[in-house]
């Protein structure tokens, strides 16, 4: 029985889980490279700045499964010490694989208020409960609306008026600070996976009678 050799050319993808969340995000596959480069991106709530991004590296194989490079773990607070740009050693089973990828995050945040929802589907489901809360809270708000719009239609006044005169009902003078309370600042990281190198060209052996 004779055996062959063939050079396997990394295919390199990542996976990519942030936090608590049970969503995998998964790169595309970069084929015949050892120093693959992404630049994608995803979006996640930020609840803190300790948020641990879980990252493992694969060898997508067309037969067979798929070979697991290795992973690294790391906060969001030390990406963004770091500039906000950080690379990071694979680590297999514990031990050095001399594999590494480059990650970036920086944060953004976006105020919404009533009727809007404050993520996106596929974002993190802690953060899901968020409109559910808001909508709770509707009912009686809608009610103390309803009741300001019936007392501006039936004074005199317009832009820079105030609402209700002093010596209206009290509880109407608090809508404006109920509304303000619906109207939340919804903090989020963007998580780029930039690009890696080391990942090894090895041989593939198989042989024939």
């Amino acid at each position: 029985k004779k055996k062959f050799g063939m050079k396997d050319i990394p295919d390199v993808y990542c996976t990519v889980k942030y936090g608590s969340s049970p969503k995998v995000w998964r790169t595309s596959t970069v084929k015949n490279n050892v120093s693959p480069e992404w630049k994608e991106s995803e979006k996640f709530i930020l609840s803190n700045e300790n948020e641990v991004i879980s990252l493992d590296a694969w060898d997508a194989n067309s037969k067979g499964g798929d070979t697991h490079y290795g992973s690294f773990r790391v906060t969001v607070a030390a990406v963004l010490l770091s500039s906000g740009k950080i690379e990071m050693e694979l680590l297999n089973k514990g031990a050095n694989t001399g594999c590494f990828v480059t990650l970036s995050c920086f944060k953004t945040s976006t105020q919404r208020g009533i009727g809007h929802s404050l993520v996106a589907p596929d974002e993190n489901p802690e953060a899901q409960a968020i409109p559910q809360a808001v909508d709770t809270a509707r009912g009686p708000l809608s009610k103390s609306l309803i009741a300001a719009e019936s007392l501006m239609a039936s004074t005199q006044g317009g832009i820079g008026h105030s609402l209700v005169a002093p010596d209206e009902t009290p509880e109407a003078q608090t809508i404006p600070q109920a509304a303000d309370e619906l109207v939340r600042k919804v903090k989020q990281v963007h998580v780029t996976i930039i690009g890696g190198k080391g990942f090894k060209i090895t041989k593939k052996k198989f042989g024939m009678k």
